[in-house]
């Protein structure tokens, strides 16, 4: 056996002697014929070309190794936790921005509490990078927000057929993301808090977690579907979320009337074709009455989050869950 320059062992081409026996005939040409039969026999066992090994090599090479990409933007359908303060929902966890987190809102330090992340169906995540609470300086105040508020120290990440464990140190994991392997489809990811670590105040948050893997793309391409005069979204119901599409405008004060109807909101919906069937309705969320809109989907939600934070600078958010409406206020037309 042979060695190549990678180790690779390569069979030594067998050489073999063909030996030819001639009865002796009286007439040379006789002899003649059978010594060429002899040199054409010997070329039928000649090696195969090195080429033929060479292939050999190539083919037996590893795949190309799996390329994941960042999902956040284009397969998240929605958020939901087991609380949240009004000014930190849910989705702030997943929305890659630094300055915001969610941030837990039921009595204790937090354990117990959990985040969830929804996904458009047939997302196949790779993996997870998780941070442990929240790194940030507020702005303004410049307030040390990791020292402020508690953090993670034993987190727990669970999916559709799997779940694991990983933890974080206070003192020097600040700011450090923590990867977990999932490598599967799964329509949700939950991260729940199971034990904690305390800050200045009793408060648990989550600021960023980036999720990597693929999702296959909507069923109804905007650019496929015929739009009403003056609107930018399509008709049509989101696909990805198969429950409702709800944005929360308003968080009313407990003195608000149970009638009131929301002047201000429907002078800034109504006669907008953009929002025409939108249902605003008020509910209850971890125990508060809200308002908000239940929308036909995610266009016209990133648009009635955009006009209605330039209008109230409320910083309302959108979240794909089920709806127990309390009642309706009004319909736009």
């Amino acid at each position: 056996m042979l060695g190549d320059e990678d180790g690779t062992k390569i069979a030594e081409p067998e050489v073999r002697m063909s030996v030819c026996i001639s009865k002796i005939w009286v007439f040379g040409f006789v002899g003649a014929i059978a010594l060429s039969a002899c040199r054409k026999s010997e070329e039928t066992v000649q090696p195969e070309p090195a080429a033929s090994l060479s292939a050999a090599v190539i083919n037996s090479a590893p795949p190309p190794p799996k390329i994941s990409r960042n999902i956040n933007a284009s397969c998240i359908v929605g958020a939901r936790a087991s609380s949240a303060h009004p000014r930190h929902p849910a989705i702030h966890a997943f929305d890659e921005k630094p300055s915001t987190a969610w941030n837990e809102d039921a009595d204790g330090d937090g354990t117990g509490e959990w985040v969830e992340v929804l996904l458009k169906p047939g997302t196949v995540v790779h993996y997870v990078e998780a941070s442990g609470g929240w790194s940030a300086m507020s702005n303004p105040g410049n307030v040390d927000l990791w020292e402020h508020n508690n953090s993670f120290r034993i987190m727990k990440v669970s999916w559709d057929s799997g779940q694991k464990e990983i933890s974080f140190l206070r003192g020097s994991d600040r700011g450090t993301k923590k990867r977990v392997d999932i490598d599967t489809e799964t329509k949700a990811i939950r991260f729940s808090a199971v034990e904690v670590d305390r800050g200045r105040f009793n408060d648990l948050c989550l600021d960023d977690v980036l999720i990597y893997g693929d999702c296959p793309a909507g069923e109804t391409p905007v650019a496929t579907v015929e739009l009403a005069a003056g609107t930018k979204c399509p008709p049509t119901r989101d696909q990805a979320c198969d429950s409702d599409l709800f944005v929360q405008l308003a968080t009313p004060l407990p003195t608000t009337p149970l009638s009131y109807d929301y002047p201000l909101t429907q002078k800034l919906l109504r006669g907008n074709p953009e929002f025409r069937g939108t249902r605003v309705v008020e509910t209850t969320r971890n125990g508060r009455r809200v308002m908000g809109a239940i929308v036909r989907n995610r266009c016209v939600a990133d648009e009635l989050i955009r006009v209605a934070d330039e209008a109230m600078k409320s910083n309302p958010q959108a979240s794909c869950e089920p709806i127990r409406v309390d009642r309706t206020v009004f319909v736009v037309d």
